[in-house]
């Protein structure tokens, strides 16, 4: 997956036209693909979180429970960039319900994750793992592949002072607003013992890495910080006591800051089965995705967004 997804998404000419439409194709190529490595892939699968800077636009794909968590206005504000995909959220509850898909609380996360049966998954969209998906398409079924995506402008960016992306085990583990605090805790720390602007980036990341231990998880720990520059000012400046302010402010709000982004526009299955329906029907949908596949031989209610409003912001 790691090695072929963003071959999928950027090797595709339409990318820079209708980049949304690519990531969705790209993936559903993915999961195709992956579905044909029996038995292997009928018990295992993967989440997948793709972030990427494309014209004026950042775009975020995810499928299952990594986050994408973004600090704006020097952390006076702080946002979510993704839906956490399990029963804990009650729009992914309501597709599974819908799909008579059984699920029950796991107790040894002190109920705090549900596990999704027979193959006992935490994530209600997830890359291959096809036992899981019995009567699922990419599109509709209990548990699916499809990703929803995040696309802010650069008009947001401008205030966007770093994202950071987090896999399953510190986003079930820690509220974005701990995050966020840890950060800048290693922030000060990087700057009282002078340490370099690449060392205090890894040295977050160490710091959230050791409260991960600290908090008993197991398994796998993945962080990566896109930094937008605000970063980089502080360590310049050394400002010290800016970091202690927001230090400060953070420890005394009461606020774990989970909202999604307002200003975000959201693409999930819907809006792709609609512009599936859009371009007469099925036989369409199964050209893009044959269109990648040739591709590949030759080269190896919210703010979500309706496909009538493609022509405006796919442009």
């Amino acid at each position: 997956l790691k090695d072929n997804l963003h071959k999928q998404i950027f090797m595709n000419d339409t990318l820079y036209q209708n980049a949304i439409e690519t990531i969705f194709t790209s993936f559903e190529y993915i999961e195709n693909e992956s579905l044909k490595k029996k038995p292997f892939v009928s018990t295992c699968g993967s989440s997948s979180l793709v972030l990427m800077s494309l014209n004026d636009k950042i775009i975020i794909a995810n499928v299952g429970n990594s986050k994408c968590i973004l600090s704006t206005n020097h952390s006076f504000q702080i946002y979510s960039l993704t839906h956490q995909h399990s029963p804990n959220n009650s729009r992914e509850m309501e597709r599974l319900d819908k799909y008579n898909v059984v699920f029950k609380k796991d107790m040894k996360s002190k109920g705090k994750k549900y596990m999704i049966l027979p193959t006992n998954i935490h994530s209600s969209r997830i890359i291959g793992c096809s036992n899981s998906k019995t009567n699922s398409s990419f599109l509709k079924g209990g548990v699916i592949a499809c990703p929803e995506i995040f696309e802010i402008t650069s008009d947001e960016n401008s205030k966007l002072d770093f994202l950071i992306l987090a896999n399953d085990k510190i986003s079930y583990s820690f509220t974005n607003k701990e995050i966020i605090l840890f950060s800048y805790i290693s922030i000060k720390e990087s700057l009282e013992n002078k340490l370099s602007y690449g060392k205090m980036l890894d040295n977050i990341v160490s710091t959230i890495a050791k409260e991960s231990v600290g908090k008993g998880i197991k398994g796998n720990i993945s962080l990566i910080i896109i930094d937008n520059g605000w970063l980089a000012k502080l360590h310049k400046e050394n400002n010290i006591k800016k970091v202690s302010e927001i230090i400060t402010q953070l420890s005394l709000s009461v606020m774990d800051f989970e909202d999604i982004y307002p200003l975000a526009r959201i693409y999930d299955e819907e809006w792709y089965s609609s512009l599936i329906k859009s371009r007469n029907g099925k036989n369409d949908r199964n050209s893009l995705v044959m269109c990648l596949e040739k591709n590949n031989n030759d080269t190896l209610g919210d703010n979500r967004m309706t496909a009538q409003t493609m022509s405006n912001n796919n442009s």
